[in-house]
């Protein structure tokens, strides 16, 4: 019974985990690309036009999901210790 709980835990930790990173690695993708493509035609090529751009992407996707991520990591912490109080009794 308790290895098929840490089981539960850890595969919805995965499911948190990828579930919270896709939208910071498709803002990440995103301005890659389009820096690239930037780049890629005006022929400037500028390692910190492309690092600005990506860390202006990923400040911007936190900031609008910030909220939405902190619901999810709540939810998650609230199953976990539920499930800790039954393990403990």
């Amino acid at each position: 019974m308790m290895a098929s709980m840490l089981v539960d835990v850890v595969m919805e930790l995965l499911v948190v985990l990828l579930l919270l990173s896709a939208p910071v690695w498709t803002a990440v993708l995103f301005s890659s690309v389009l820096v690239g493509v930037l780049t890629n035609y005006t022929k400037m090529s500028e390692p910190a036009i492309g690092v600005t751009a990506r860390a202006v992407a990923v400040l911007s996707v936190f900031l609008l999901i910030a909220p939405w991520m902190g619901q999810h990591v709540t939810s998650f912490a609230s199953k976990t210790w539920m499930l800790l109080e039954q393990v403990v009794r």
